[in-house]
């Protein structure tokens, strides 16, 4: 099955906490967690198994490349182009806790 992207780029998780640094103007990093510590780590916070398997897919397919293909459903269903990342972090800034 084929993933699609509905935003204006496809971008992998360290190029999306690329922009949230560069945007925020602070250090955003992405650890890319083995499934087996996905799990554990969920298992702690109490997360049901279903849901917790369901982060774990989503976090595969990326990897796998699965979100490389743009969509056109947000253009074909407002009339607009879809926003950026970076535009939209730059929108909600105060949203992610930075006012500078």
């Amino acid at each position: 099955m084929n993933k699609l992207t509905t935003g204006p780029e496809a971008l992998t998780h360290a190029e999306m906490a690329a922009q949230l640094s560069e945007v925020l103007g602070t250090l955003v990093q992405f650890i890319d967690v083995p499934e087996q510590a996905m799990r554990q780590a969920s298992a702690g916070l109490a997360f049901p198994d279903w849901q917790a398997e369901g982060i774990i897919e989503d976090y595969a397919h990326y990897r796998r490349g699965e979100a490389e293909t743009i969509s056109s459903a947000v253009a074909d269903v407002t009339g607009n182009p879809p926003h950026s990342l970076a535009t939209f972090v730059r929108d909600y800034k105060q949203a992610f806790g930075v006012s500078r």
